[in-house]
């Protein structure tokens, strides 16, 4: 068959059709494209706005159900929702004080991190304040209850909920005139509660002045002969004034005689035990035996008498005694027995102990008290270490055996290992665990006043809360006090003073930086702006730089002396005797 020659019309028609065709279907994808890219611009619009909206619900229904678990008292449900309330938002305020509230009845150490956390999240806060105090307080951390109360401004303090935890906290330290202002304040503010004048006169009596402690004495007797709780408290507060005193001591027996009829709890029995050897009694001895066979069958007892024989310098009746009750006895008196050859340095006798008990899932403190037994006869250094080190890698130690085992070392003074433990915590999964380890060296490094290790760990806790404003007005803190990253420091502290105004913390960094600028009145005023604040020990170094700038030497002279009532840094003191003696040269 012939082909037919296209025509050139034909074929310039067929060209423009084609040309057509491919112009509708770029058009047709371009179109999609441009559908596709608005799809997914408005998509993310929506997302964006929808999103925290979603999480926000989620939070809100789960902190729901944590909230309820926690009210049922049910640790386990509780847990997995605070595990999950994490995920979402571990740094939030919410969170924290969750965390806080549930810790508390299962962790001592996280809850004392929670309820840390939460007060610098809300710097100034009085609450929030005295519930960081009031666990410390319960946790025996007696420095951290302290400091805390001390952030607390005077115009907050007259109230019931303060006087009385300071008052707790002052008698726990010792400081029984300060206590006995404190308990005043108490019966002034709530005279109706009984309890504020038992505690008062109870102070007063330990105090000893002769008039106010023979008035202390007859208020404490009435109550002694009135049945109830009570007679109790007025019995016990009594035999242990009196023995805490070493005075009276036919009194105090006779007072701890009639409270162990009417209480056996395991603290009264050794206030009656303690009696009767003040007394020189001839029941002491009976007594001790007798109280050692109910211990076999009371876990709270047993312990607890074991530490009481070695406080009074038994510690061979503790050996004798708990070393025949073989291993089927609480790990607290375990420790105990050990502690009892420690007290008498028999490191042969400690290292058999240690070999002969099973501490079951503590069995890195078994090694740990084998440890100290050979290093203490006299392990080659580099040996020890080997042991040391071999017993942390063995063992692979969680968080909270980290923590105990540093709270044993710091204990024997162990600094090289102790600082080991806590910043192998430091490097923990959790934010909480990492928190705590951070915080204990915090603790430590402040104790033992080295400035540059503290600004170190400081700056580590910005790095993981980077939100929370405590350690960044300490971190700031530091570095001008170390003149270090000085215009960071002083932008930060510009920073935090414009939202904390309030806070003694932070007006202390704001005046160290104003006077670093040689701003002296500024510096003074935002130290004066706090008012009966402004005359915290705290803040008098600053005030006295300030004044000496403006060279109000008798005034500045003043501040200074109440500054020595502060603990101080290295550097700070280093200012104050720089202070002092450009002042006294002027006069």
């Amino acid at each position: 068959m012939s082909s037919v020659a296209a025509t050139p019309e034909k074929t310039g028609r067929k060209r423009v059709s084609s040309y057509l065709r491919r112009l509708q279907r770029r058009l047709r994808r371009f179109t999609l494209i441009l559908l596709l890219l608005v799809g997914v611009t408005l998509g993310g619009f929506i997302l964006a706005g929808v999103l925290p909206k979603m999480r926000e619900f989620r939070y809100a229904r789960w902190a729901a159900f944590a909230e309820s678990a926690l009210k049922r008292a049910d640790a386990k449900a509780a847990s997995l929702w605070a595990s999950r309330l994490s995920e979402v938002d571990s740094r939030s305020l919410a969170t924290a004080r969750f965390m806080a509230a549930f810790s508390e009845s299962v962790n001592f150490s996280e809850a004392l991190y929670w309820r840390a956390r939460v007060s610098q999240l809300l710097p100034g806060n009085t609450s929030a304040i005295l519930e960081w105090a009031r666990v410390a307080l319960r946790g025996g951390r007696l420095p951290i209850a302290d400091r805390a109360l001390g952030t607390i401004p005077a115009a907050e303090r007259d109230t019931l909920a303060y006087n009385s935890l300071a008052a707790a906290v002052a008698v726990r330290q010792g400081r029984f005139p300060a206590a006995e202002r404190f308990f005043e304040e108490c019966v002034r503010l709530d005279p109706v509660v009984p309890m504020h004048l038992i505690n008062l006169a109870g102070v007063r009596l330990k105090i000893g002045n002769a008039n106010v402690a023979d008035d202390a004495r007859r208020i404490l007797d009435d109550f002694s002969t009135k049945e109830g709780e009570l007679q109790v408290i007025a019995l016990r507060t009594i035999a242990r004034c009196l023995l805490e005193r070493g005075e009276d001591r036919p009194a105090s027996l006779e007072a701890a005689r009639k409270l162990v009829a009417l209480s056996q709890l395991p603290a009264d029995r050794l206030t009656y035990l303690e009696a009767l050897r003040a007394a020189n009694s001839s029941e002491f001895r009976d007594e001790v035996i007798r109280l050692e066979t109910l211990a076999r069958q009371d876990a709270v007892l047993l312990p607890a008498l074991a530490e009481w024989l070695n406080g009074q310098n038994m510690p061979d009746e503790t050996v004798r005694w708990l070393g025949a009750l073989g291993n089927d006895i609480p790990l607290a008196a375990q420790l105990t027995c050990a502690d009892a050859f420690i007290r008498v340095r028999d490191w042969p006798g400690l290292r058999a102990y240690a070999e002969g008990r099973n501490f079951g899932q503590y069995e890195f403190l078994r090694l740990a008290l084998l440890a100290r037994a050979a290093r203490e006869q006299g392990m080659a250094p580099d040996a020890f270490r080997d042991l040391w080190r071999s017993l942390l890698v063995d063992q692979q130690l969680p968080a909270e055996n980290l923590f105990l085992l540093a709270a044993v070392t710091q204990s024997w003074g162990w600094r090289e290992e102790t600082e080991g433990l806590w910043q192998q915590a430091a490097r923990g999964a959790s934010i909480a665990t990492r928190g705590m380890a951070l915080a204990r060296l915090f603790d430590y490094y402040y104790s033992r006043q080295e400035t540059e290790a503290l600004r170190t760990t400081v700056a580590a806790q910005v790095e993981l809360d980077p939100g929370n404003p405590a350690p960044q007005n300490n971190l700031a803190f530091l570095n001008l006090l170390r003149n270090v990253n000085e215009r960071d420091a002083r932008e930060s502290a510009d920073r935090l003073y414009a939202k904390y105004p309030k806070s003694r913390q932070v007006v202390a960094t704001q005046a160290l930086s104003l006077i670093g600028q040689e701003r002296w009145k500024d510096a003074l005023t935002v130290i004066e702006a706090l008012g009966d604040g402004a005359s915290d020990p705290s803040l008098s170094l600053y005030a006295a730089l300030a004044l000496e700038g403006l060279s109000e030497n008798v005034k500045a002279l003043e501040a200074l002396e109440r500054a020595r009532g502060g603990i101080l840094l290295p550097e700070e003191r280093k200012r104050l005797q720089q202070c002092e003696k450009n002042l006294k040269r002027l006069r």
